[in-house]
């Protein structure tokens, strides 16, 4: 069923890359949209800057063509966009592709990355925290790494958000958790 993380280990887990490098700073910006925002592995590596917008005083990722090719408009938590803002000044990208290929030197290549660079990038930080058995058939990361019993262990009640799923559910408990604890 999946390797579950506390909410202490998801942390360390987004914040394990180095945020000094760029890479490390990529890195930290591709974890913290997967596990803020619940996208799969394709619809991160074509993600573009132009869907990051503004709405309603808060930002989202908007008309995001997933699986099924089902449209979607997903929140973009404030720790997640602070942490994007970081890896968007540190490279000087101001349009395209969201993320970007970063070679040995420290500088950009390419137009864009891949699935299995999404991939390796979580590898990597699931590695350094001697995560086992993560498995790349996941459609989404979030599911591997995120418990579904974390909305229902919450002291407090869930929300009145009837309407969505458990996943949602969890996805919206994990924004606030990451949101108090990161300010």
């Amino acid at each position: 069923m999946g390797n579950w993380l506390t909410a202490s280990e998801a942390l360390a887990f987004w914040q394990s890359p180095d945020s000094r490098t760029l890479t490390g700073k990529r890195n930290r910006a591709m974890l913290a949209i997967l596990l803020g925002c619940g996208l799969r592995r394709r619809e991160l590596a074509e993600l573009t800057l132009e869907s990051l917008q503004r709405r309603e005083e808060r930002w989202a990722i908007v008309d995001l063509v997933g699986k099924g090719r089902h449209i979607r408009t997903v929140p973009v938590p404030n720790w997640v966009k602070e942490t994007l803002d970081a890896w968007l000044a540190a490279a000087g990208i101001s349009n395209g592709p969201l993320f970007r290929c970063v070679c040995r030197a420290g500088k950009l290549w390419g137009h864009g990355i891949s699935e299995k660079t999404v991939w390796h990038v979580v590898k990597k930080a699931a590695t350094n925290m001697n995560i086992a058995q993560l498995a790349p058939r996941s459609s989404k990361i979030m599911c591997t790494i995120v418990p579904r019993r974390w909305w229902r262990a919450r002291t407090d009640p869930v929300p009145s958000w009837t309407c969505l799923s458990a996943n949602d559910r969890t996805l919206h408990w994990l924004q606030a958790t990451f949101e108090d604890r990161c300010e």
